[in-house]
């Protein structure tokens, strides 16, 4: 897997992001990892307004979501060092449920992950103008869920093939208490649903963010 460290400017600062290259020759385990998981996958079939999403549409999702996952616990791991433990939880229920956490001299911290597909070509607009940071949500569906320490973002072009090459971007995230603080309230035109969400300029970038699980690792309050 090739780590792609990218750089974009902006009038109000610098966003720093980490691309992970997929590719189906070389890392067809991660591949085959992130497939059978969302083949396996027990979670809900419906979008939030209730309808049973297509199957193939289904299993990109799912596929995002665990391969989102998957590389960011082995990123995570080897930004955080020997003495740290970073895994990934398996599903429970939607209220208990937590995707990751990091254990540490008999600590823990728990992190939500998400994960989005993007639709125009160039990231750095994505970044700047048309996403979000996501955090904590609802739907009619799953009730509210308990607020994690930080929440971690990732996307992918949506038109993209799992025989390809195909690039999954880490954008950062932000503390779970900066959504509570100043998060606005969006259904992200999904009926039935309400997030909290971030401009994603306003939230952490992909440096910022793992100096900030960081610092709590190493005492430093938040």
């Amino acid at each position: 897997m090739k780590k792609i460290p990218t750089r974009f400017e902006y009038p109000t600062r610098d966003f720093n992001v980490i691309g992970f290259e997929i590719s189906p020759t070389e890392d067809r385990v991660r591949i085959d990892q992130a497939l059978a998981e969302a083949s396996e996958h027990g979670g809900d079939p419906h979008d939030t307004s209730g309808k049973i999403r297509p199957e193939d549409e289904l299993l990109k999702k799912r596929y995002l979501g665990a391969l989102t996952e998957n590389l960011l616990v082995e990123y995570l791991q080897f930004e955080l060092g020997a003495g740290v433990h970073v895994e990934k939880k398996p599903f429970e229920t939607y209220e208990k449920h937590v995707d990751i956490e990091i254990h540490w001299d008999g600590n823990m911290t728990p992190l939500e992950v998400r994960s989005s597909f993007y639709y125009a070509y160039e990231l750095r607009n994505v970044i700047g103008k048309h996403f979000k940071t996501l955090g904590p949500y609802s739907t009619a569906r799953k009730p509210g869920e308990t607020v994690k320490d930080f929440y971690l973002q990732g996307v992918l072009r949506q038109n993209f093939n799992i025989e390809d090459n195909h690039t999954l971007y880490f954008t950062g995230g932000a503390p779970g208490d900066w959504f509570l603080e100043k998060g606005v309230v969006s259904t992200l035109k999904q009926d039935g649903a309400e997030y909290l969400v971030l401009p994603m300029l306003e939230g952490m970038d992909a440096t910022e963010i793992v100096n900030a699980i960081k610092a709590i690792i190493h005492g430093v309050k938040k």
